[in-house]
């Protein structure tokens, strides 16, 4: 059985490598927080990502405007001189409103872009890396002889979470964007703009409806005929001509609806394929901007107060 002296000296071997250990972790801090490398590879993964954010705003802007347009169009058939008139407003009333949604989304992302490149240009500057380097050599010599403080554990923790992890948060979230989400966004994207210019030449042509050919006047009676079986003849004749209008009438209607109703429905279809799409982005750049981040940021936070021991353990 080890002796007392033995337990006391493995106690003490392992505290002085404990301690080794956390001084390699604070050189390694200090190092980084110097280092422009990680903070070029941030910026440009939040350049990239309010990039794809503006675009995808442009791009909802573009398709309200088609929207708006073909929402005020009035379709109009005349089969024989009777008019229909038909409106395109209640088929995307509500796909309208989803777009402003998304419109609204895409621009809160770009701002949430916007204040991380704010962030990182604030944390990369030489200020916070001093800030950063002074507290962790003042933190390690108190830490070798037990004195360092609560409270500057704390502030050596905040301040390497603000120059480091902001950086790291950034580059993971781009990382797992590149994984799981860009196929998804790059197809979207594609789809919503081929909806609108879809919607815009959809709009632009006009319901196809046949064309009736005018009834051939009613012949005259013959004048060798009597009086009697002349009138009966030309009643007879108008009688046939007045049911044939009637069925050329019935026939051109219902080939207009046929014609207006197509044409709602491919509106109908590509109004519902952009709104599946916006639903896509607007998960993407959730994910992207506020879930992931903040799930890194946790986790992140966790482990760097784990690393950093407390000064009188």
């Amino acid at each position: 059985m080890p002796t007392l002296n033995q337990n006391r000296t493995q106690y003490f071997q392992a505290k002085i490598l404990y301690k080794l250990a956390t001084f390699a972790l604070v050189v390694l801090f200090i190092v980084l927080s110097w280092s422009k490398d990680i903070s070029a590879m941030a910026n440009s993964q939040v350049d990239a990502g309010l990039k794809r954010s503006l675009v995808s705003f442009a791009s909802a802007r573009a398709l309200n405007a088609v929207i708006s347009v073909v929402q005020g169009t009035e379709v109009v058939v005349q089969p024989l001189g009777v008019g229909i008139t038909l409106t395109l407003g209640q088929v995307l009333d509500p796909i309208n409103d989803l777009v402003e949604q998304f419109s609204s989304v895409m621009l809160v992302a770009s701002v949430a872009f916007g204040v991380q490149k704010l962030l990182l240009s604030i944390a990369s500057t030489w200020v916070i890396s001093t800030v950063v380097t002074v507290l962790a050599l003042v933190w390690a010599g108190l830490y070798w002889f037990n004195k360092a403080p609560d409270w500057l554990s704390r502030l050596l923790v905040v301040v390497v979470f603000l120059r480091l992890v902001m950086p790291v948060t950034l580059i993971g979230s781009a990382l797992v964007f590149d994984r799981f989400s860009a196929t998804d966004y790059q197809t979207s994207l594609l789809a919503l703009d081929q909806t609108g210019a879809a919607l815009k030449a959809l709009n632009a042509e006009p319901a196809a409806v046949p064309k009736t050919k005018p009834h051939a006047p009613l012949a005259a009676p013959e004048e060798k005929k009597g009086l009697f079986s002349g009138a009966m003849d030309a009643l007879n004749g108008a009688k046939d001509s007045v049911l044939a209008a009637k069925d050329k009438v019935a026939g051109a209607l219902d080939a207009s609806a046929n014609a207006v109703q197509a044409k709602f429905e491919n509106i109908r279809t590509l109004a519902e394929s952009a709104a599946e799409r916006m639903i896509t982005l607007i998960v993407v750049f959730l994910m992207q901007t506020i879930v992931v981040p903040i799930i890194l940021l946790f986790v992140l936070y966790r482990l760097l107060g784990g690393l950093v021991p407390q000064a009188r353990r």
